[in-house]
């Protein structure tokens, strides 16, 4: 099957902002820019992940494969990281185990990676819930009031979690953790009604969107209306945090940021250079994923406290090669059997409808 370009540049450029919104600069020195990339980036890949969901008659090749795409490459990492954790340094390889098993951002090493068991539960969810709604599955005016009852209920729901991890484990790095609420659930569960809802929207109209075509008057709106929403209301939301600012203009503004991401990704596939780097980064998001955020924080720190480099230069340095060294990392996999067995999909395992 033909790759879709126009979606490798999106999820390109949809990770570049993930790193930026792991680095210091934009944290520290632009809070601005941070609450606008966190009010849309990770609807963007919940929502790019349902434009590719297949809708298969059994539950037994969906959870196989992801499994194999998903939570693969999730448990060879962390339990790896978590053994030479406990060799090199001492502590309890059991409680890295347990908090991976509990897969909750807070449980595990590397935070961003909460993202593959959570985007795991969200398969099977939407394949039990369309396995419910049989034929109606066509009926867009039933997929619209089912993603915004998923949006009511789980905004609700966000109120009473945090994100902080239950009793019996300690958080695994030093993190802000949201005050009030009940302790996060496995696989980030309390937020699956929210994430679904994007992920459902994404599979709903993912044959419009396989074919979208730049429209600038969309395009215009979208950006006037996103704009808008951010220069008039101190509006925003972070999942992992458990916030999601606003139910109606959050949910604009990842709706907003979504399309101008698409529109801006059509116009960059006209680009063959420009289109194959965000394409090939686009590519490579999984592991951008797993390893940029360690790379970033450290590079950044080791520079700052060796007098190599200001924060703001370190901090620009580490989002380069957090980046870089992911995607050579990337390359090194796929050239390698025994990795490719451990950390990318089987080409063998497919779903078929």
């Amino acid at each position: 099957m033909n790759r879709n370009r126009t979606l490798d540049v999106a999820k390109g450029i949809g990770i570049i902002l993930v790193v930026l919104g792991h680095n210091w600069i934009i944290f520290h020195e632009y809070p601005e820019a941070m609450r606008v990339i966190f009010s849309f980036h990770l609807p963007l890949f919940f929502f790019i992940s349902g434009i590719f969901f297949k809708d298969v008659p059994n539950f037994k090749p969906l959870l196989q494969i992801k499994f194999d795409g998903l939570l693969k490459p999730y448990f060879v990492v962390l339990l790896s990281l978590g053994l030479a954790k406990s060799l090199l340094q001492g502590g309890s390889f059991w409680q890295l185990f347990a908090g991976t098993l509990y897969a909750a951002g807070s449980t595990i090493a590397w935070l961003p990676m909460w993202f593959l068991p959570h985007l795991f539960a969200i398969n099977l969810f939407v394949w039990f819930l369309l396995k419910g709604m049989g034929q109606r599955r066509q009926d867009w005016r039933i997929n619209s009031g089912i993603i915004f009852i998923m949006l009511v209920l789980g905004t609700v729901i966000f109120d009473h979690f945090s994100n902080r991890p239950p009793s019996f484990f300690h958080a695994t790095e030093p993190q802000t953790f949201k005050p009030e609420g009940l302790p996060s659930l496995p696989f980030s569960l309390d937020v699956l009604l929210v994430t679904s809802a994007f992920f459902f929207t994404g599979y709903c109209i993912s044959d419009r969107v396989k074919n979208y075509r730049f429209n600038l008057a969309l395009t215009l709106i979208a950006a006037i209306l996103f704009t808008a929403l951010h220069v008039f209301f101190n509006v925003s939301m972070d999942i992992n945090q458990r916030i999601y600012g606003n139910l109606w203009i959050s949910t604009v503004q990842a709706a907003t940021g979504i399309y101008l991401t698409l529109a801006l990704s059509e116009r960059i596939s006209h680009f063959e250079k420009i289109e194959k780097m965000f394409a090939f980064i686009g590519q490579g998001s999984l592991f951008i994923l797993i390893f940029h955020f360690y790379i970033q924080i450290k590079v950044t720190e080791v520079l700052y406290a060796k007098h190599l480099a200001t924060m703001f230069q370190g901090s620009l340095i580490g989002f380069i090669l957090s980046i870089s060294v992911s995607l050579i990392l990337f390359k090194l996999v796929k050239t390698s059997k025994t990795l490719s067995l451990l950390l990318l999909p089987n080409k063998k395992t497919k779903l078929t409808t």
